[in-house]
C-alpha cells in the first residue's frame, strides 16, 4: 500500500535535515598544511606558508571575524611558530595556540574586548580591540620592529 503524500514529505523532509545536520558539523576539509582547530566556543584556522593556503585561506576567512597576520622585519614568508593567546574582557584566557604559518584566524562566539597577545622568539607583542556587529579585525604583528598595527 502507497504512503500518503504527507507521511512522504515528511519523511523526505528529515533524511534532507539530518544530512544538512551531519554536514554542519562535519569539520572543513582543508590542504594539508592548514591547521584547524577548536578551544571551547572558539573556532581557529592557521597556514599560509605557500600560495595555494592563502588562497584557502582567502576562501575561509569571512567565517572568521579575528584575522591575524605574523611578520618578522616587515616579511610574512617563514614566520610560524607564533604562541597566540586570546583573552577576554575580564582577562581570561580563552584559546592559547601556535601557528603553523604567518596567518591565524579566530572565531570568537560573540562580540567584546579581546587582547591578542603574540611571541616569536621571546619577543611578545599584545594589542587590545573591541569586536562589534559584524565587524572583523585584521591585525598585524610585526616582530623585529617592536610594532603590533592594525
Amino acid at each position: 500500500m502507497p504512503r500518503p503524500p504527507l507521511v512522504a514529505l515528511r519523511d523526505s523532509l528529515c533524511i534532507v535535515a539530518v544530512g544538512m545536520t551531519l554536514l554542519a558539523a562535519a569539520p572543513l576539509a582543508l590542504s594539508d598544511g592548514l591547521k584547524q582547530g577548536r578551544q571551547g566556543d572558539y573556532t581557529l584556522v592557521s597556514g599560509g606558508v605557500n600560495r595555494a593556503e592563502v588562497d584557502e585561506l582567502e576562501k575561509l576567512a569571512q567565517r572568521y571575524q579575528i584575522q591575524l597576520l605574523f611578520k618578522r622585519q616587515g616579511e610574512k614568508e617563514g614566520v610560524t611558530g607564533v604562541k597566540v593567546r586570546v583573552r577576554n574582557t575580564p582577562g581570561e584566557l580563552m584559546v592559547e595556540t601556535t601557528s603553523t604559518g604567518p596567518y591565524l584566524y579566530v572565531n570568537p562566539p560573540s562580540g567584546g574586548r579581546y587582547t591578542i597577545e603574540a611571541e616569536l622568539d621571546g619577543e611578545t607583542l599584545a594589542k587590545t580591540r573591541d569586536l562589534v556587529g559584524r565587524r572583523y579585525l585584521h591585525l598585524e604583528f610585526d616582530f623585529g620592529t617592536g610594532a603590533a598595527s592594525k
